[in-house]
Order: C-alpha cells, then sequence, then structure tokens
C-alpha cells in the first residue's frame, strides 16, 4: 500500500464521517486539516482561501495564531504563488532561495525556518483555485518516502470535503431563510396587502 497503511486511511474516514456531524465552517476546516496531519506527518499545515490577489488562512495547525490574522498576498510570497499557479503538487527544496510565507510564525522554539521539507498543493473545486493546502516539516526529507498519488488523493479529499461543505453552508442558509420567512408570516395574523376575510381566505392563509 505504500507509505500509506490502515492508520493512513482513518483520516479519510474521519473526513467523510464530519460530512454527516453538525459543525460550524470554521470547525469543519480546523478538523479536516487535523486529518490531514494525522495522514501526512508533519509540523505545520495549512489550509488558505483564495480572495481576490490575497491568500486567508482558514484553518491551521503547528502554526502560532497570530498566522490566522495574516493576510497572505501572492505578489509578495513567491512560493504561495507558484504553489497556486500548478496544478500538481509542488514541492521547495531545503535550501530553495524562496522566502517562506511562514518564516517566525512555527510554533515551537526556532523563530526561523533554516532547513526543512515544504510542499503544497492547489485546492481546485469544479476547475477554478479554491485555495491552497500547505505543509511543513522541520526535518528536511521528511517528505521523500511519500507516494505522490496518494497525496493527490488526499488532496482531492479535501477538495470534495470542501465543496461538500459548501453546499452544506447554503442548505442551511436556505432553511435558515425560509424559518425567518415563516415566523414573519406567523407573527402577522393578515399582512397588510391581503384584504378580507372571506372562508377561502382564512382558510388559504391559515395553511401558509
Amino acid at each position: 500500500m505504500g507509505y500509506f497503511d490502515l492508520m493512513n486511511i482513518l483520516p479519510f474516514i474521519d473526513i467523510i464521517e464530519d460530512l454527516n456531524r453538525d459543525l460550524s465552517p470554521q470547525q469543519r476546516f480546523l478538523r479536516l486539516v487535523a486529518a490531514i496531519q494525522r495522514a501526512i506527518p508533519c509540523e505545520a499545515v495549512g489550509l488558505l482561501k483564495l480572495e481576490g490577489k490575497y491568500l486567508l488562512p482558514v484553518a491551521m495547525l503547528g502554526l502560532k495564531e497570530e498566522a490566522m490574522a495574516r493576510r497572505f498576498p501572492l505578489a509578495g510570497h513567491p512560493r504561495l504563488q507558484n504553489i497556486l499557479a500548478n496544478t500538481q503538487l509542488v514541492r521547495f527544496d531545503a535550501h530553495s532561495e524562496l522566502p517562506d510565507p511562514y518564516d517566525g510564525l512555527v510554533d515551537n522554539e526556532c523563530e526561523q525556518l533554516h532547513v526543512h521539507d515544504c510542499m503544497g498543493s492547489t485546492i481546485l473545486i469544479d476547475g477554478h483555485p479554491w485555495g491552497v493546502l500547505t505543509l511543513d516539516a522541520m526535518k528536511a526529507g521528511s517528505f521523500d518516502a511519500l507516494d505522490p498519488i496518494e497525496i493527490r488523493a488526499m488532496v482531492a479529499a479535501v477538495a470534495a470535503a470542501i465543496k461538500a461543505s459548501r453546499h452544506i453552508e447554503e442548505l442551511e442558509a436556505r432553511v435558515e431563510h425560509k424559518q425567518q420567512v415563516a415566523q414573519r408570516l406567523m407573527e402577522t395574523d393578515y399582512p397588510p396587502e391581503i384584504i378580507g376575510r372571506s372562508p377561502a381566505l382564512v382558510t388559504m392563509l391559515g395553511e401558509i
């Protein structure tokens, strides 16, 4: 089975099962990156959503809290720009001269990342870039044993989970809107634009 054994398949199950749980978007994203970290051992995982010319963190593990408040302009972060410009997994050499967007943000004793393993992938939904997934390990070569096909499967699972979560949010918003409309109708016996109290009208309003 390559790098993934039975224990590595469990995070996929967790991702699927979470779709049946009543969770907020923030909780869903956080549990999603946690599942990724279980499948691909590393010190930091970041899930960032594309908003115009910026990438905004939606969930992160292994990074300082201040990272969640950051906006990452693509123009100022060539690594993120490189990841977003590719449809395949992008891995950076441990000695890459491209600045790391998380320098000083990794939640450990080291303020700077001098030698480490870094990779990332664009998250595509319906053929359009939704954002990026980034993974950082403090030890160079940590990702050498990973099978690219299995990583692609994980990225595809993440994209599917995000798409499903978006549909769930849309459905919940519709249900909430309908409930609000129904509540307003219940609080008003007769809307002002409806005149009359005939039996037929009363019956209709009662059904509404």
